[in-house]
């Protein structure tokens, strides 16, 4: 029996349906969103993401 390599391409902002794709999520956020995982709330989430772009 052979092995079987199986690759999965990540999403990245560089491809642009990824980016529209992320930039319509961001859109549909309010104040009333709750997380659909982890614990952060929508601003926290937003101000992660923000500073993670600042990095780049």
């Amino acid at each position: 029996m052979g092995s079987q390599i199986i690759q999965c391409a990540m999403k990245t902002i560089f491809d642009n349906p990824t980016r529209d794709e992320l930039i319509h999520r961001i859109n549909t956020l309010n104040e009333n969103s709750t997380a659909q995982w982890g614990t952060m709330n929508m601003y926290q989430m937003l101000k992660h993401c923000s500073l993670s772009e600042e990095m780049y």
